[in-house]
């Protein structure tokens, strides 16, 4: 069954099979006793406790998505995580360590999106996609509102040993190569949906 976690701050909406307690939880709630959907967003953004949607079926799950989906602007991006001689690709940006990703732009798969960006952001060339890695879901503030990003992540490998040149542009303050032992130092500061992703890949 596909499970679905928004991400926001440092707290999640977790939709899908329940199989643990969660000591942040606020909510652990059935679909069908979601009356406001809207007032449940509000609330949630608001406390920043987590919220567990118990679904037991596909659909209930998905229903459920889609409906909170309906709540905010809706943007879709896709990233890469590169690795090479054992080493991970990262970014800092924000002072924070993240991963390269970018908006999907119009009539682009997620797929070129994801290489265009990584190529983008930090100068690496010759990727190939090994796999699908997953998708991640965060809110964010957009204006005096807030908007729901979906994030098509792939794992990568490359062949380019050059140092890795950072896109200053976009604010991207550094781009380098982490040993995957030093992998801890950006788990310290980056995103709950970054170590998300990292956790997909087996980092």
């Amino acid at each position: 069954m596909q499970n679905y976690t928004i991400f926001y701050k440092n707290a999640i909406i977790y939709i899908g099979k329940f199989l643990q307690k969660t000591n942040n939880a606020e909510n652990i709630i059935r679909p069908n006793a979601i009356n406001d959907i809207k007032s449940l967003i509000k609330n949630f953004l608001k406390k920043e406790k987590n919220i567990i949607i118990s679904c037991e079926k596909q659909k209930e799950a998905e229903s459920v998505f889609e409906n909170i989906k309906a709540c905010f602007d809706f943007h879709k991006a896709a990233g890469g995580v590169v690795q090479f001689d054992g080493k991970i690709l990262v970014i800092s940006k924000y002072n924070k360590y993240d991963l390269p990703k970018g908006h999907v732009e119009h009539g682009e798969t997620d797929k070129e999106t994801a290489l265009r960006e990584v190529e983008e952001e930090t100068g690496v060339k010759n990727l190939n996609i090994v796999k699908d890695l997953a998708y991640t879901y965060y809110i964010f503030p957009q204006k005096n509102d807030f908007a729901l990003k979906q994030t098509h992540w792939y794992a990568m490998t490359t062949d380019f040993s050059q140092m890795p040149v950072a896109q200053n542009a976009e604010g991207i303050e550094s781009a380098l190569w982490l040993d995957e032992e030093d992998v801890n130092i950006l788990k310290l500061n980056t995103y709950p949906s970054i170590l998300e992703v990292l956790k997909r890949l087996g980092v």
